[in-house]
């Protein structure tokens, strides 16, 4: 048990110093602002259009309950 748990541990280790490079390297070369305003941009996208659509299901449920 404990051999897979060191393995998982390792792995995970791995992964976030990779990570932390990566994200180095984007805030050097001002990328990571790009890619953070692009990913905002299309979240609030589609929260304004889940809102638009739950107001028009609204209206429709409300016109067909009369």
């Amino acid at each position: 048990m404990s051999k897979k748990f060191l393995f998982i541990l390792l792995f995970l280790s791995s992964i976030v110093e990779l990570s932390y490079g990566a994200t180095d390297h984007y805030e050097n070369s001002a990328k990571l602002n790009t890619v953070v305003a692009c990913v905002a941009v299309i979240l609030i996208g589609i929260a304004i259009f889940l809102f638009y659509l739950e107001r028009r299901i609204s209206k429709m449920e409300k016109s067909l309950g009369d």
